[in-house]
């Protein structure tokens, strides 16, 4: 994980693609998210805790958010909605909440999209695409669907153990 206090100059032009922050307390589910969104080219930013997407999101902004909805502090929804009122990157909220009441607070809070676990890797990058696409400053398209070689294997995983998590066991989740 590259740290806030670790980017330089430098950094930004060695930058592979557009910026992705990823908020994922668990690393069962944040490595193969991470990799996966690697593996086509973007700059992933992986933190744990809510108040770290803010403080990440101010000091290195990224092109797009991908925010777990239950970590722990400071919820996915609470950093979406505070994000909302100096950012301006598509955001993306995950859950394993069906309730549409939450779908509607997430979309309201400023949420662009909103996908349940369990979901694959294939259908998150498609939308990471499309949200790119209808953004003002869309990046140059990346491969679809996975990388050659890419293993979907932790993608089972997770949604595995999303599936359990959502079933009413933690699977290491804290919540």
């Amino acid at each position: 994980m590259t740290r806030v206090a670790d980017f330089t100059a430098n950094d930004a032009a060695d930058r592979k693609g557009p910026r992705i922050l990823l908020l994922e307390s668990n690393r069962l589910f944040a490595t193969p998210l991470r990799r996966a969104l690697q593996a086509h080219n973007y700059d992933v930013s992986v933190v744990s805790r809510g108040l770290e997407a803010l403080r990440n999101a101010w000091l290195q902004p990224p092109d797009l958010a991908i925010l777990q909805m239950e970590v722990p502090g400071l919820s996915g929804l609470m950093v979406c909605e505070q994000m909302r009122t100096w950012l301006r990157c598509p955001i993306v909220l995950l859950s394993c909440q069906t309730r549409e009441l939450l779908k509607i607070a997430a979309l309201d809070a400023g949420a662009d999209d909103y996908l349940i676990w369990p979901f694959s890797l294939d259908e998150l990058l498609a939308r990471v695409r499309a949200l790119f696409r209808r953004s003002s400053g869309s990046w140059p398209s990346v491969p679809a669907p996975v990388a050659p070689g890419f293993d979907l294997t932790p993608a089972v995983s997770v949604a595995a153990a999303h599936t359990t998590f959502c079933n009413g066991s933690s699977a290491g989740h804290s919540m």
